[in-house]
């Protein structure tokens, strides 16, 4: 199975393996509960999360065409899901935790700014607007290139590289505030 590229899969796990659909859970387990701790903030809602989106997928993998990638597809369900998360936690008043920048987009790491934590750097990502966090989430904490961000968007690479410039020039200013 794991060298069955992920449409191979998505057509075997139609036909029934659960194998199949084992191996897709392996190979994006991480990466999708990475994506939707930065979006809940608790590691435990973040881990129910991550099975409700593989649930979702399950039951769903049948209604998936295959018009667009299938990390493309589970992305978008996990964006989905983890903001339906995100409002049931901010009900129950769930606290942030810490998370890390896993990528770097020539020198703007998010992180690397003087006297900036990285639960400072979460804060600041999540009050920027929607859009802007979204495209920050996938381009620089899950390393995305331009035309992926764009694929899981479901918009334009211009549009990308317009939300990612205002995000950043957003998020230097609130570090120069931040570090004033």
């Amino acid at each position: 199975m794991q060298n069955l590229t992920d449409e191979q899969l998505v057509v075997e796990v139609k036909g029934g393996s659960r194998n199949a659909f084992n191996e897709l859970v392996r190979r994006y387990q991480d990466r999708i509960w990475r994506m939707v701790h930065k979006y809940v903030f608790d590691a435990e809602e973040a881990k129910e999360a991550t099975q409700e989106v593989f649930l979702r997928v399950y039951r769903g993998i049948s209604t998936f065409r295959g018009d667009s990638k299938f990390y493309t597809w589970i992305y978008r369900l996990a964006i989905n899901t983890s903001q339906e998360f995100r409002r049931k936690g901010y009900k129950e008043g769930v606290k942030r935790n810490n998370f890390k920048v896993h990528g770097d987009i020539q020198g703007d790491n998010v992180e690397q700014h003087k006297g900036v934590s990285g639960l400072e750097a979460a804060q600041l990502v999540d009050e920027l607007p929607e859009k802007q966090k979204r495209v920050v989430l996938l381009r620089i904490y899950e390393g995305l290139s331009v035309a992926e961000t764009a694929e899981v968007l479901n918009t334009s690479e211009g549009t990308v590289k317009s939300n990612l410039f205002k995000a950043l020039a957003t998020l230097r200013r609130k570090f120069v505030n931040e570090e004033a």
